[in-house]
């Protein structure tokens, strides 16, 4: 019995990458130029919009692009990474009652700064 196969993700089946022509004339390294891979590709995890609160105004801030399972695993990357800013961006930046929302479900339009949702506005105000 043959093992299922399954296109590959780096280059999505094709076998090359275009931008990496330049490198062994563009053959993906991770399917061998195949387009397919035998095991199941992971299921991605959906991107979060981190919000904290700015501490001269009081407004939500939107603070980091993080990607996680879930909602609480993106606050908790957030607040490592939040961790390591500098000094000035924690000064500014408090992510203590921080939100996390999907950021497939923030209203924006384009070219603009999201804004977080009215529930996450009321969570991040009461803590």
């Amino acid at each position: 019995m043959t093992k299922p196969l399954y296109p590959c993700q780096r280059c999505e089946g094709t076998g090359t990458i275009r931008a990496f022509a330049h490198v062994m004339g563009g053959v993906c390294f991770k399917c061998a130029g195949r387009g397919t891979v035998a095991t199941k590709p992971r299921a991605s995890n959906p991107k979060f919009a981190v919000f904290g609160m700015s501490r001269e105004s009081g407004a939500p801030f939107l603070a980091y692009y993080v990607t996680a399972p879930n909602a609480a695993r993106a606050v908790a990357k957030a607040r490592a990474t939040y961790a390591r800013a500098s000094a000035a961006y924690r000064d500014d930046v408090s992510l203590a009652n921080a939100v996390a929302v999907r950021a497939d479900e923030l209203d924006c339009t384009d070219g603009q700064v999201p804004q977080a949702p009215a529930w996450a506005r009321d969570t991040l105000r009461t803590g």
